[in-house]
């Protein structure tokens, strides 16, 4: 299954992809941001995935800081153009015609896309038939022989 990138609206239209790269930068970046000692590094999964339920359970909102932080994973994955840095994010958000809501829903729903795809697409029909016809042969079944 490929993951194509997505498009978004900030100072002018532009590619966003959370790769494993962008979503490691993103992960080594916020806890560095935050302080956090390299031993008690937290998994960018679990950043994401707590703000989300803060989100839903209405106690709390994405941090400014994580979705900047993403936000500037992604973009700099799609353009290795120095000048994409965690401030100028901020000022490409401010240019922006999204809400800062409308931003977080795109930049969460690629994270769900990229990160719950399906590690193995199922089989083909033909094998799946060919595969049962076998079972159904005379004297392929398992039972005690005679």
């Amino acid at each position: 299954m490929l993951i194509e990138p997505i498009e978004i609206e900030l100072d002018k239209p532009r590619k966003f992809f959370l790769s494993m790269k962008a979503l490691m930068r993103a992960e080594q970046d916020i806890n560095r941001r935050r302080g956090i000692p390299a031993a008690q590094h937290t998994s960018i999964d679990f950043l994401v995935w707590k703000s989300a339920a803060g989100q839903v359970a209405g106690t709390d909102s994405i941090g400014l800081d994580l979705m900047v932080t993403l936000l500037w994973a992604g973009l700099s994955n799609m353009d290795p153009d120095p000048a994409i840095t965690f401030d100028s994010v901020l000022g490409m958000m401010d240019a922006s015609p999204l809400t800062r809501g409308a931003i977080v829903t795109k930049i969460w729903n690629h994270y769900n896309e990229v990160t719950l795809k399906q590690k193995k697409e199922s089989p083909p029909i033909d094998e799946v038939e060919d595969s049962e016809s076998l079972a159904r042969r005379p004297g392929a079944n398992s039972g005690v022989s005679q």
